[in-house]
């Protein structure tokens, strides 16, 4: 068996695995990265299928100069080949639908439909724009738990489930406190884009 040296090993080439990856290989570090599946990306990726090419998990992820993958892949030259969304988005609760207006700015109005209550819908607003500019989230607490501490709203945890299940491939109890406000803050700047097939292939590269 052939014997190689290196400087670490990251078991994994989904987007996280090949983030670190990257980071690892700009500081100058040998780098070998393990996958068991026969392509890279893990759930942050796409497949021809039939004709059709098929996201493998995530539908959407936050995209813009602060997101980690794009940093990634500028600490390794590479072109981050994604399409940023352009439709609108539709969200189904137990009392109805509500759809978020295209031009954006329809997060306080998304949060009074799940929440019915329009003062709590504000103060979280205002508690969500605080975590994304002058008081940064951090610490292990989840942003389910982060959101519990300003509303019990069975709703509102409802939503935020289903917005992670769907766009980030998660469940809500799994996503940082920092991380989910950041996904939040692409909803608000409409930056959030869809994962194509030979994305994580440059990363390799």
């Amino acid at each position: 068996m052939k014997k190689t040296r290196t400087d670490a090993l990251v078991i994994g080439a989904g987007v996280g695995g090949l983030s670190v990856a990257a980071r690892l290989v700009e500081k100058g570090m040998n780098v070998i990265v393990t996958e068991m599946l026969p392509f890279v990306g893990g759930r942050f990726s796409s497949r021809e299928y039939e004709g059709f090419q098929v996201t493998t998990g995530t539908i959407m992820v936050p995209f813009g100069e602060r997101s980690a993958f794009q940093e990634a892949f500028d600490l390794v030259n590479a072109p981050l080949n994604v399409r940023e969304t352009k439709g609108a988005f539709r969200y189904r609760l137990s009392h109805g639908e509500f759809e978020v207006p295209r031009e954006g700015g329809g997060l306080l109005p998304l949060l009074e439909f799940a929440m019915h209550d329009n003062a709590q819908a504000r103060n979280l607003l205002h508690q969500i724009h605080l975590a994304m500019t002058s008081k940064p989230l951090t610490g292990e607490i989840s942003f389910r738990d982060w959101l519990s501490l300003y509303s019990d709203n069975i709703e509102l945890q409802n939503l935020y489930q289903g917005f992670c299940g769907a766009f980030i491939g998660t469940s809500s109890n799994e996503v940082p406190a920092g991380s989910g406000a950041l996904v939040l803050n692409a909803m608000v700047l409409k930056k959030l884009s869809r994962p194509i097939m030979s994305y994580q292939t440059r990363v390799r590269e």
